[in-house]
């Protein structure tokens, strides 16, 4: 293990190999698809940031364009509003003992078999940050104070999905598409809403173009009939128990449906898109992860630390829409 640097600021001293670790770790259990909602921004050097937010309806609003023999065009003013932000701070950290440290070592160079310690604590630590970012985008799209209050529609009895015989989530999903201020390039919804989905009969019959009494749909089958890019589904488990308690598993992405216009090229300050998520980056990484020596145990142990910087915004509520109790 390097030794500490005094230069550095801080007791924790980031280390390279499992900074690349954590980069490049993927949950191989499900498809999280938090990135997906509300994609990442270039990364910044600086935690503070400003992005613009543009009034509805205004680049939708056309001036009179004629111009006399003598006359000026008319001026039209293009307006935003400023606002300053900062991405906040997200991290966990593990304590490794040194001893099972220089054991697996032992047993690596003695030709036997080893799981790295280190590297195994910063994959389980760079699942857990990515889940709990999932919790947090899943929060915000499934909050109806992300969209403008004539975009979001509550369904009820036989209008939920999973009342095959009298609902039609065909022109439910329509009829809210034309809401929105750009027609959406995603669908997201929980993996309960998607089970129930790929098997309603209207579904089924729309794209199979049979009557609908069996079979199953695809994402792709399905985003082509409704003409998005995508069909995002979130699989996601997570525990909602307090800690000590009997675990209570709950998705993520509970029983709404959200409809997005996402621009992957937006920046804070140009562009429209319903959302997206702001980087800071430390030491040129967007997820890093550090370590530290702490006296525990007999011989020590090497705490160590993931973490990353970000921000998640809202900045259309016009160019999103949400179904609340998608299915029963």
């Amino acid at each position: 293990m390097p030794p500490l640097s005094a230069s550095s600021g801080t007791p924790f001293v980031v280390q390279p190999a499992l900074t690349a670790v954590a980069l490049r770790r993927r949950n191989p259990v499900y498809m999280l698809i938090a990135d997906n909602v509300m994609p990442r921004l270039a990364a910044l050097g600086t935690k503070r940031f400003r992005w613009l937010e543009y009034a509805p309806g205004e680049n939708m609003t056309v001036p009179d364009t004629r111009v006399g023999r003598k006359g000026s065009p008319a001026r039209v003013e293009m307006t935003a509003v400023e606002h300053f932000d900062e991405c906040l701070d997200y991290g966990i950290e593990d304590s490794i003992p040194l001893d099972d440290v220089a054991q697996a070592a032992a047993s690596l160079a003695g030709g036997g078999f080893a799981i790295d310690p280190e590297v195994r604590a910063v994959e389980a630590l760079t699942d857990l940050m990515d889940l709990d970012r999932e919790v947090r985008v899943a929060a915000v799209a499934c909050n109806p104070a992300s969209y403008l209050p004539a975009n979001v529609l509550t369904l009820a009895g036989n209008q939920q999905f999973s009342d095959f015989a009298d609902s039609n989530p065909i022109d439910t999903i329509l009829g809210l598409m034309d809401q929105m201020l750009f027609q959406p390039t995603s669908i997201t919804m929980g993996q309960a809403v998607w089970t129930v989905l790929r098997q309603h009969p209207k579904v089924v019959m729309g794209v199979l173009g049979n009557a609908g009494y069996s079979g199953v749909v695809s994402r792709q089958q399905v985003a082509d009939l409704l003409e998005v890019k995508s069909i995002n589904v979130g699989a996601a488990w997570a525990n909602s128990a307090r800690p000590g308690q009997p675990v209570t598993r709950q998705r993520v992405w509970g029983k709404s449906l959200s409809m997005h216009f996402v621009d992957p090229t937006v920046t804070a300050d140009t562009g429209v898109t319903w959302g997206f998520t702001q980087q800071y980056a430390n030491n040129g990484a967007v997820k890093y992860a550090s370590t530290r020596i702490e006296p525990l145990g007999l011989r020590g142990a090497t705490v160590i630390r993931v973490g990353e910087t970000v921000k998640e915004l809202v900045c259309a509520p016009d160019c999103g829409a949400l179904i609340l109790n998608a299915v029963a």
